[in-house]
């Protein structure tokens, strides 16, 4: 087993707290707080709050993507594989864990004002949709892309959905509702 690394410990709680709260919410006082390091340390592992903000994002970007790709690799045909993102999602949203999506908190937080998370948020959200889009390649050929824009903006209107009603899960009434569209 891998000793967690002060850097670990720090990108752990910022990963932890910016999910939960946000990232202008969250100062870095509180995460060399509850991360119990030396200020020095977060400076000199990240620079500044910036350069923590843009490796979290990439520490959850690869999470996320590790954690689909392992629920959905047991999977064979495309529908047990739509099905499963669907149901990934679902289980997502009912953990404790889920405070919404780290990269939309991303994009409406910084704009234009600090492009680098909106960038890495953007290259998440592509991911996504080019993974869904893979998963639809056989049965649609030509019409994959616009079909899995179909998906993804469902997955990304359950995200919203499920943090602004905790408990009111539309996943599985949204993915019925797909299944015909979803039929070569």
């Amino acid at each position: 087993m891998m000793k967690n690394t002060k850097r670990d410990t720090i990108l752990e709680t910022a990963l932890r707290l910016f999910s939960q709260y946000g990232y202008g919410n969250v100062g870095i006082e509180r995460i060399i707080s509850e991360s119990d390091v030396a200020r020095m340390t977060v400076y000199k592992q990240f620079g500044t709050k910036d350069g923590l903000i843009k490796e979290t994002l990439e520490l959850r970007h690869r999470n996320f993507m590790e954690d689909l790709l392992q629920y959905l690799e047991p999977h064979e045909c495309y529908q047990d594989k739509i099905q499963a993102l669907f149901q990934w999602h679902q289980s997502w949203f009912q953990s404790p864990d889920f405070h919404g999506c780290m990269f939309i908190k991303a994009s409406e937080e910084f704009g234009a004002v600090n492009p680098q998370p909106c960038a890495i948020a953007q290259e998440h959200k592509l991911a996504i949709l080019a993974l869904i889009e893979a998963i639809l390649q056989e049965p649609f050929g030509d019409k994959a892309h616009q079909q899995a824009l179909l998906v993804f903006i469902c997955l990304e209107g359950l995200i919203v959905h499920a943090n602004m009603f905790p408990g009111k899960d539309l996943t599985q009434d949204i993915y019925q509702a797909l299944q015909p569209l979803l039929a070569p």
